[in-house]
């Protein structure tokens, strides 16, 4: 029993002395995918605290002031919303074309959103008015990236990456849960066969009607990432 207690207390001690130390942030080829994803998943907890020194924002929890949907029926208003799970993104690839120069970024997560909405409309047809709060879960959000970039030089004439331009491509892979408060100014019976409809086609209603949130949301992620390339020599990410 004694060296069963000891060998425990070992491996608990060695699991603990493992997770306390840091991951280390190495140079990577430029066309090693693998490296780069690794590499890159060591900074986001950094990136989505938000850098003071580079003056970018907080990307988890994200706040939006102000967001409007206006697509396929749908006029919506979202105010001060808060958005979360940024911080648990799980980098799936990173692509490097220094002939075209443009890197592709693909990585997953939970976001949740929380907000204050106001809507009038249809959604997917169906007659769809309220002003309440809205909380939106969504389970494995998939989102791409493309990114053109040139090379330019910073203050002390180092080359650094200087992003240009954002696409995107967005799934969602798992489910979507919708819950509106106030929908239908309070009528019951409406609101509760609308979430019906809502949380049973969630693909189709976010595919729809989610590009005006994640317009808001991927321009913070990029501009964040651009600050931080910028402050970044090429020399001192990528190995020669």
């Amino acid at each position: 029993m004694g060296a069963i207690f000891c060998a425990l207390l070992l491996a608990m001690q060695l699991t603990f002395i493992q997770s306390a130390i840091p991951r280390v942030y190495i140079k990577c080829s430029v066309w090693d995918s693998g490296c780069l994803a690794r590499q890159a998943q060591i900074k986001v907890p950094a990136l989505t605290s938000g850098i003071p020194e580079l003056f970018t924002e907080i990307l988890d929890p994200m706040l939006v002031n102000f967001a409007r949907v206006n697509l396929a029926g749908l006029k919506m208003d979202l105010n001060n919303a808060v958005i979360q799970g940024l911080k648990n993104a799980v980098i799936d690839r990173i692509n490097i074309d220094t002939a075209s120069r443009q890197i592709q970024l693909v990585y997953h997560t939970d976001l949740t959103m929380k907000s204050r909405y106001s809507a009038q409309g249809s959604i997917l047809n169906l007659p769809f008015n309220g002003d309440g709060e809205a909380v939106i879960s969504a389970k494995k959000v998939h989102m791409e990236y493309l990114m053109p970039f040139d090379i330019s030089k910073d203050a002390f004439g180092r080359d650094v990456i200087d992003l240009k331009g954002l696409q995107y491509w967005f799934d969602v892979k798992d489910n979507v849960r919708f819950d509106f408060t106030n929908l239908f100014y309070g009528n019951k019976g409406q609101s509760d066969l609308m979430h019906q409809y809502l949380n049973t086609n969630w693909k189709s209603v976010a595919l729809t009607y989610g590009r005006s949130v994640f317009d808001v949301l991927n321009m913070k992620i990029f501009n964040a990432i651009k600050s931080y390339l910028l402050s970044q020599p090429i020399e001192e990410i990528f190995l020669n």
